[in-house]
C-alpha cells in the first residue's frame, strides 16, 4: 500500500511545479489559516487533483470564531470577535478564519465542486486539559455524529470540506 502513496515536501503555492502528475487525493489541512491570501494555495491544490480526484481541506471556521474563546472563559476575546466580526489579536501566530461558503466559492471558481463538509472539534477543541474517559470511542463517536449534522457542525472550531475536481 505504501507504494501507492506519494508525499511531496515543498511550498504549497509551488507544489504544481514540483510534481508532474495528478493525484487521486490532495489534502490541505490547517494551512489556509496561516495564509493572508488562500487563493494561491487553493489554486495549487485544485490543479494537483486529477479530474474526478478528491480534495480535502481543513480550515478554521469563521462562523464559530467566538465559541472557543468564550468556552475558555476569554470573554474579552469573544466580545471582540462578536462586536468587530474579526479575530482579536492572537496569543501566538496570527491566523485567518474562513467560512464554508467562502472556500466553496473559491474552489468552485478554480474547477472543483464541494461535496460534503463536517465540523471538527465541536465539543473538545476548547478543552485545555486532558480528556479522561473510560471509553475514548464515546468521545470520538459524539464528535463524529455532531460534526456531521446541523446545528452542531456550524459551531465547530474547524470545518473539513471535501470537494471533487470537475
Amino acid at each position: 500500500m505504501r507504494s501507492r502513496v506519494t508525499l511531496v515536501l515543498g511550498h504549497g503555492e509551488a507544489a504544481v511545479g514540483l510534481v508532474g502528475t495528478d493525484f487521486d487525493v490532495v489534502c490541505c489541512h490547517s494551512v489556509l489559516m496561516y495564509q493572508d491570501d488562500p487563493a494561491p494555495i487553493l489554486s495549487a491544490v485544485v490543479r494537483l487533483a486529477r479530474k474526478g480526484g478528491l480534495i480535502s481541506l481543513l480550515c478554521v471556521n469563521r462562523n464559530a470564531s467566538a465559541m472557543r474563546s468564550a468556552l475558555q472563559g476569554r470573554w474579552h476575546d469573544a466580545l471582540a470577535k462578536l462586536q468587530l466580526d474579526k479575530p482579536a489579536p492572537d496569543r501566538c501566530l496570527r491566523t485567518h478564519e474562513h467560512t464554508v461558503e467562502q472556500i466553496t466559492e473559491m474552489i468552485g471558481a478554480l474547477g472543483a465542486c464541494a461535496k460534503e463538509w463536517y465540523g471538527v472539534g465541536v465539543f473538545t477543541d476548547h478543552l485545555a486539559e486532558t480528556i479522561l474517559v473510560e471509553d475514548p470511542n464515546e468521545v470520538y463517536s459524539v464528535e463524529w455524529l455532531a460534526g456531521s449534522r446541523d446545528p452542531y457542525r456550524q459551531v465547530a472550531r474547524c470545518f473539513h470540506l471535501l470537494a471533487q475536481r470537475t
